[in-house]
């Protein structure tokens, strides 16, 4: 499982990079569009405060005051935009590992897609299942919990050891004593001044030997079967977990979805009301010239057709994130973005240690219980 999460770890920094990256892009459109806003709005105070000093008609107090607030607006707007700038420069900096501030500012510099991608439901499903590194982690879990339950219940079964043993004995009165001798039974005790165990053990003079069968049976085995329930709620358990998480991944996903149509139709939408904003603000402001259109037209039309541009940026930033959504959901994101993981090779050692354990299984029995 060290490798799922060094993966879902990877895949999630991605996710976040994509993530902050589209805001800071949404950022920078939407102080476009606000100073974009202020623009006008200065152009349109500037027309109607010549007015107000000349004494013209549309130069009224009333209009210079309301144009000027527009501008205070928008000029507003912008400030605040701008600061929402910087945090989310801020933010992509955090992730990415980068100082707070280097006296450069990062400017995103993809722009993202606004074509129309349909994904068929049954193949995205079936990747996500088969791809997704969260299921992926659970069933290594769960290959564990089962290697788990065959090792409990083997200790139901009798077991049968060849044992051995062959060493040397050292006997004396003291345990190390330079002025002693090793010990002799046969020898009068009043001719040795003392017998010393580290002589007698170091000559070799006392040595033994065992062989044998050591044979062992679980009566009532009540630990052993105790050991066997619990693997086996161990293991029911994370298949309940595999099947919650296979459930959660399709609503994720399906919800992923969704999110991606109503982003589309957001911005075509909102690319409509744009079009439709801008038409309607060149018209009022030539009716306007013309003395037929007041100036509340003019500044309302210029409010919305600035809302209407950030909305567009807005919906075509979510549609992108709904894209990157669906391939984090079916775990595809880090192909997605370009990324791969590669691993080096294996120390020689653990290849040796590889082909005996295959070794091993091969000249194994396979026991059913």
């Amino acid at each position: 499982t060290a490798l799922a999460d060094f993966e879902a770890n990877v895949r999630n920094l991605v996710s976040s990079v994509e993530d902050d990256y589209w805001e800071l892009y949404f950022q920078y459109r939407n102080r476009d569009s606000v100073l974009a806003g202020r623009d006008s709005a200065l152009q349109t105070w500037r027309k109607v405060n010549a007015l107000y000093t000349v004494g013209s008609k549309g130069g009224e107090a009333e209009n210079e005051a309301q144009a000027r607030d527009q501008y205070y607006l928008f000029r507003g707007l912008v400030e605040q935009a701008l600061s929402q700038l910087y945090t989310s420069e801020a933010q992509l900096r955090y992730v990415l590992g980068l100082a707070t501030t280097d006296g450069r500012l990062i400017r995103p510099a993809e722009e993202p897609t606004i074509a129309h991608v349909n994904f068929n439901w049954w193949d995205v499903h079936t990747e996500s299942m088969v791809r997704s590194v969260e299921l992926r982690r659970q069933k290594f879990r769960i290959k564990q919990r089962e290697l788990e339950l065959v090792a409990a219940r083997n200790f139901l079964l009798p077991r049968l050891d060849a044992v051995g043993r062959y060493r040397w004995t050292g006997l004396g009165d003291e345990l190390i004593d330079p002025d002693g001798y090793g010990f002799n039974p046969d020898s009068p005790t009043g001719d040795l001044p003392g017998s010393n165990a580290w002589s007698t053990l170091t000559d070799g003079n006392f040595q033994e030997w065992q062989l044998g069968l050591q044979a062992s049976l679980p009566i009532g085995c009540r630990r052993e079967l105790s050991a066997v329930r619990n693997a086996q709620l161990t293991l029911a358990r994370d298949r309940a977990i595999l099947q919650d998480l296979e459930l959660a991944i399709s609503h994720e996903l399906s919800e992923a979805i969704r999110q991606l149509d109503l982003s589309y139709k957001l911005a075509e939408t909102n690319f409509n009301r744009r079009r439709a904003a801008a038409d309607e603000v060149r018209a009022v402001e030539v009716s306007f010239d013309a003395g037929v259109a007041t100036l509340d037209l003019v500044l309302d039309a210029q409010r919305r057709l600035a809302e209407a541009e950030s909305d567009f940026f807005r919906a075509v930033v979510d549609y992108n994130l709904a894209l990157k959504d669906i391939e984090l959901r079916k775990g595809s994101l880090l192909e997605y973005d370009g990324v791969y993981l590669a691993e080096g090779p294996w120390p020689g050692k653990a290849y040796f240690d590889a082909r005996l354990r295959a070794r091993e299984r091969d000249a194994g029995i396979f026991l059913t219980s």
